[in-house]
């Protein structure tokens, strides 16, 4: 039962945490297009090829440990702004600790000829667990401000991430349609990971019966 418990968390943060990365690598792209699409040059009175660099430049402090300092060639920042920023880089990373780690010990699994057992006994939790995710996205949908406080309120006990304009005008290239994109994102790959690993469970399910 415990072993079943733990399998579960671990596909769980194998799932989450590899969407976060695969999401975070997506975003260059949807920040690409979306800048141009919404127009932001003309929000802000920057090229596109401006707002570019700077995007690059938070992403870089957000992604790369060696960059120590956040650095932005055409916005600055106040002290709330930047707190914030560095929680996230600290989120960021820890999602990275938590694919290595829960790679590593699915690597374990299947050298041992347990994981693929386990995938068939733990099905229903897949499916359970991809229902949820489905549940969080039709949410976001219907409501995605709401649901984007309330992701907020869990991830941070303060509200640095109430960016003011007049603060900290970089939230200017950074709209929330910008982050409902990232999240449609992120849940159909979360989703399809689950899918993979429900038909290999079900591919196991059905040799097992033959």
């Amino acid at each position: 039962m415990l072993i079943n418990i733990a399998f579960d968390l671990l596909l769980t943060v194998f799932t989450i945490s590899s969407t976060l990365i695969l999401t975070v690598l997506a975003s260059y792209l949807i920040f690409w297009i979306d800048a141009r699409y919404l127009q932001l040059d003309l929000v802000t009175n920057l090229s596109q090829q401006q707002i570019w660099h700077n995007y690059q430049q938070v992403m870089d402090y957000l992604t790369h440990p060696w960059v120590a300092k956040l650095k932005m060639t055409n916005f600055f920042s106040s002290a709330a702004g930047l707190e914030h920023f560095s929680e996230v880089r600290l989120w960021f990373m820890v999602g990275v600790i938590m694919w290595l780690v829960s790679l590593l010990l699915i690597v374990w699994w299947q050298k041992r000829g347990h994981f693929q057992q386990k995938l068939w006994i733990n099905q229903y939790f897949i499916v359970i667990l991809g229902l949820g995710i489905l549940v969080l996205a039709l949410l976001a949908i219907i409501d995605f401000d709401g649901m984007f406080t309330i992701f907020h309120h869990l991830l941070f006990w303060n509200n640095d991430w109430l960016f003011d304009p007049n603060k900290d005008p970089v939230i200017n290239i950074l709209p929330a349609s910008f982050f409902a994109h990232c999240f449609l994102f992120g849940f159909i790959i979360c989703e399809l990971i689950l899918l993979s690993f429900w038909f290999q469970s079900r591919r196991l399910l059905k040799s097992h019966r033959k």
